[in-house]
């Protein structure tokens, strides 16, 4: 569990130990980590030092991993200690940095530096299955005024428990991390390849999740793993993404929640983020 203070520390300490490497430039500094490692320090640390961040998934094949850091000209790579023995990851072209031993020590003070709207914050990666993966840039202007737009439509408040079960590297999970943090509530993230639907059930009641956002596929699993009895009565509202909504969607959600809950879908795709709620 990170306290903001705490993250902020650690995110402090990233964005020195990414300066002292390589200097202050526009970079970008790859994150080779899944949602259930420090995914959330690093790439606030990344964009603290200046530059966009770009995630690489330890599950994809190592020329996947290639082919985003030759496209993207990425000279950091940070992982964990546990990650880079798993995955066995070497790169010439980048210097491996070690997210445990940036965040064992090093300034945790803000770093400071004039960082502008029109500044690259990160860079997602569609999934290839059309040809060669594709590099869509997002600006700190963009997310910016998607996390305003989102705060003022969904009335996102510090009260709120937001779920985060996208991989950090997908455009999805920009509305889940900084529609939470930007507004003081609390980002609570579960990798669902680890878990069964029943165990995501139950940990969506243990952790209150008020905000809850899945990829449609896990919603339909979960759903078709549960009982119509299990409620979960913190649910405000749920936004699905990921894929087509059908009308047995709506009827399922209407069958299991009272008028108190909304339901909003995204169309959005990695190229064009958003296209419409």
């Amino acid at each position: 569990e990170w306290s903001y203070a705490g993250l902020n520390a650690s995110a402090n300490r990233v964005a020195h130990g990414i300066l002292s490497a390589s200097g202050a430039d526009r970079t970008p500094v790859a994150v080779l980590m899944d949602q259930d490692d420090p995914a959330v320090p690093s790439l606030l640390g990344v964009l603290k030092a200046g530059r966009p961040y770009v995630f690489l998934d330890p599950n994809d094949p190592p020329t996947r991993w290639e082919s985003i850091l030759k496209l993207t000209g990425a000279d950091i790579l940070i992982t964990t200690e546990h990650v880079a023995a798993q995955t066995k990851v070497h790169f010439n072209s980048c210097r491996l940095l070690s997210y445990e031993k940036l965040d064992a020590g090093g300034n945790s003070l803000n770093p400071g530096l004039d960082i502008g709207p029109d500044h690259l914050a990160a860079v997602f990666f569609t999934s290839g299955s059309t040809g060669e993966p594709k590099g869509v840039a997002r600006d700190h202007r963009q997310i910016l005024h998607a996390t305003w737009f989102n705060t003022n439509t969904y009335l996102i408040s510090q009260d709120d428990r937001h779920s985060m079960l996208y991989f950090p590297g997908f455009g999805a999970s920009v509305f889940c991390i900084f529609d939470t943090l930007l507004n003081g509530a609390t980002l609570c993230a579960l990798n669902p390849r680890l878990v069964m639907p029943s165990d995501l059930a139950s940990w969506i009641l243990t952790e209150r999740i008020t905000y809850f956002s899945p990829p449609i596929g896990i919603w339909r699993r979960l759903l078709e793993s549960t009982n119509q009895d299990v409620c979960w009565p913190d649910i405000r509202q749920i936004t699905l993404a990921g894929q087509s909504i059908y009308g047995s969607d709506v009827h399922e959600f209407q069958s299991r929640f009272d008028r108190n809950t909304v339901l909003c879908f995204m169309l959005a795709m990695t190229e064009a983020s958003i296209v419409t709620h």
